[in-house]
């Protein structure tokens, strides 16, 4: 039974470990995606590989090796009474909370308030999940709870107190749900702000959102839930083993994000041809990369002009600006296309693109926060030309 479960072990590390290292290769390759908030993905990403290579190497170790042994060793090899273990697992399971929680924290910061540049706040960021995994290491460490811990006749390197009694097991469990709580919270935020708008790319970026909500929450919290009530052996190896490959269900996410996947693909050399054909809207955002919009920026000045006469002391309005921010770093205009290099008028990123956020500071500036935002692909207005002339893409 304890060899089958490796075996299950080392195909689900190393499917966690190739999702992550998708997404570090993602990261490495095309420079529009290491535009911030994309190293909050690198840092989740870093730390997922490294927890999942712990069960390749302890996986690897006992098919090795299966005989057993009477002292705890650390992945099956190291004889050091756990002490490698607990301190890989620690860190790398604190990082990995802290960090999904600091990226939590900053989607909902770019929704709340879309104007604000959140890449100053990476110092406090760092600091947040440095202080996590020094305090977390510290209490387990100090308090000798880990050790030879048992599953039937299968023993291995864990926690030998198991219950909430134990103050390492409670500080550890109590960091779990409050970073299960605020990913949810980052859920009902986004739909709510979301909701705002009723562009394509704003419904996708909510979808992409729950997705990766939901594949944390359930295997994060089930894990940690399931090991910590002395669940029956099954159930706990199943969660278990699920929970060791969620970074590759995390990368799935990320990849099936809009342009990333496709962009990566060209890397490697994929025809556009092919691409076009199997995302059609990648080759609408091609052409929108090449061109600029005249009849978008023609309305960005009748703004001005209107506001003037309204006003002739303010020259800029607040919406006005904001129409510019669209018309400038709309995900349509700032799309990467041909070989996926840099692009100075947007940025093809992960989370709230600026064309996402240009709309919600139009909505705020507007006052309509409680009625649906300006759709995507259509821009009305009270006076001025047909709404259905009017397209981001450009005259096509």
């Amino acid at each position: 039974m304890a060899s089958e479960f490796h075996v299950w072990e080392l195909f689900m590390g190393l499917m966690g470990m190739f999702g992550a290292m998708l997404v570090v290769l993602v990261f490495v390759l095309l420079p529009q995606h290491r535009k911030h908030p994309a190293e909050l993905i690198l840092c989740i990403a870093i730390c997922d590989l490294f927890l999942a290579l712990r069960f390749v190497i302890r996986a690897i170790s006992f098919l090795a090796h299966p005989a057993g042994y009477k002292r705890p060793h650390s992945m099956h090899l190291i004889d050091d009474d756990c002490t490698t273990s607990v301190v890989w697992a620690t860190i790398w399971e604190t990082g990995s909370l802290s960090w999904n929680a600091v990226w939590c924290f900053n989607f909902v910061y770019q929704l709340r308030y879309p104007s604000k540049d959140t890449e100053k706040l990476f110092r406090f960021y760092f600091l947040y999940a440095v202080l996590s995994i020094v305090v977390l290491l510290s209490v387990v460490m100090g308090t000798n709870t880990y050790g030879l811990a048992s599953f039937g006749t299968y023993e291995f390197c864990g926690e030998a107190d198991r219950s909430l009694h134990s103050a390492a097991v409670s500080m550890v469990f109590a960091y779990t749900v409050c970073t299960m709580v605020l990913a949810l919270a980052s859920l009902v935020y986004a739909h709510n702000r979301l909701g705002m708008l009723s562009g394509p790319e704003s419904r996708s970026l909510l979808v992409h959102h729950s997705a990766y909500v939901v594949i944390f929450f359930l295997l994060w919290l089930g894990q940690r839930t399931i090991n910590r009530f002395h669940s029956h052996v099954g159930v706990h190896q199943v969660f278990a083993l699920f929970w060791i490959a969620q970074a590759f269900f995390i990368a799935a996410v990320r990849l099936s994000e809009p342009r990333v996947l496709p962009a990566l693909l060209r890397k490697f050399g994929m025809p556009d041809s092919w691409i076009n054909r199997l995302w059609p809207r990648e080759a609408v955002i091609a052409f929108s990369s090449q061109h600029h919009d005249p009849l978008l920026e023609s309305l960005v000045d009748r703004d001005d002009d209107l506001f003037a006469e309204s006003d002739p002391d303010t020259r800029t309005s607040s919406f006005s600006m904001s129409m510019k921010k669209f018309g400038q770093q709309s995900s349509f205009h700032g799309s990467t296309g041909g070989d996926g290099g840099d692009n100075p008028r947007g940025a093809a990123t992960w989370g709230p693109d600026p064309g996402i956020r240009a709309e919600l500071e139009l909505v705020d500036a507007m006052g309509s926060s409680e009625q649906p935002g300006p759709n995507r692909s259509r821009l009305e207005f009270d006076d001025g030309p047909d709404p259905d002339a009017l397209s981001i893409h450009g005259d096509m």
